[in-house]
């Protein structure tokens, strides 16, 4: 029996066997989770309907120790090597590169941190800055791709909104602001290992529309992570969308690079 708590909720089943095939690259006897409870999919797989969930971060949180699929690929010697990379693009088709990098999708040289804790893709983070307000209360970050915007602890992320002018979306944790502001937001700067990563305005608020009407996201949420594994930050698609993000396995480390 398969169990698992997501954040929107319990997701349950059975375990199986099968050959998983990744753009033809395939993984023989990958063991993986047959859902039949999808109940903690929440609202996105009633909308969507998409086929599963593929976990691409470390052994050590899988469910039941199961080998995560891209480490089956490494082991079984399926990729040249141990790295995947994500260029999400920008109003673009993006990509996943398993096995490598593309450098077609990023610009001037790959910077790299190193990967803190073998769970999650977590590094040190030395400081998130807005508008002359520095972040304190966490001291590391987790590279996800499954997170749309930026999450932080509620108090710092309120205090964020605050400064911007973002107004809170009641019982989410969300916050949207007026699109006339964009232009005039602050710079939001991330640093990592010493090295900073930076964002304007229109680089950290999602613009979407409502019954037809322009409406913007402010990209930050507030999560709430209890220690020991909090409080952290996750730097989600907000991030990867600007920087083309390497995740080298072989290497424990993380490099970045403005996409292209």
């Amino acid at each position: 029996v398969f169990e698992i708590q997501y954040g929107s909720g319990p997701v349950s089943g059975h375990l199986s066997y099968e050959t998983v095939s990744v753009a033809g690259l395939e993984a023989a006897h990958q063991e993986f989770a047959e859902v039949d409870t999808v109940t903690g999919l929440g609202l996105a797989y009633g909308i969507g309907r998409f086929d599963g969930i593929l976990g691409m971060a470390f052994p050590a949180i899988s469910v039941d120790g199961i080998s995560p699929v891209f480490q089956t690929l490494v082991k079984q010697r399926r990729v040249d090597k141990a790295v995947f990379a994500f260029y999400l693009g920008d109003h673009a088709p993006g990509e996943l590169t398993l096995g490598g990098v593309d450098e077609n999708h990023f610009k001037g040289e790959l910077t790299y941190v190193p990967v803190t804790s073998d769970t999650y893709w977590e590094t040190t983070l030395h400081d998130l800055s807005f508008g002359g307000m520095s972040s304190s209360a966490a001291s590391k970050c987790i590279l996800d791709t499954g997170t749309s915007v930026l999450a932080g602890p509620s108090k710092e992320v309120a205090a964020i909104a605050a400064q911007a002018g973002a107004t809170p979306v009641l019982g989410t944790g969300e916050y949207m602001i007026d699109c006339s502001l964009v232009d005039s937001l602050p710079e939001l700067s991330v640093t990592l290992s010493g090295n900073v990563f930076t964002f304007k305005g229109a680089e950290y608020v999602v613009k979407t529309s409502t019954f037809g009407q322009e409406a913007c996201l402010f990209g930050f949420i507030g999560i709430d992570v209890p220690a020991p594994r909090g409080p952290l930050w996750i730097l989600g698609d907000v991030f990867l969308r600007k920087y083309y993000t390497v995740f080298d396995v072989e290497n424990n480390r993380m490099g970045f690079a403005p996409a292209a």
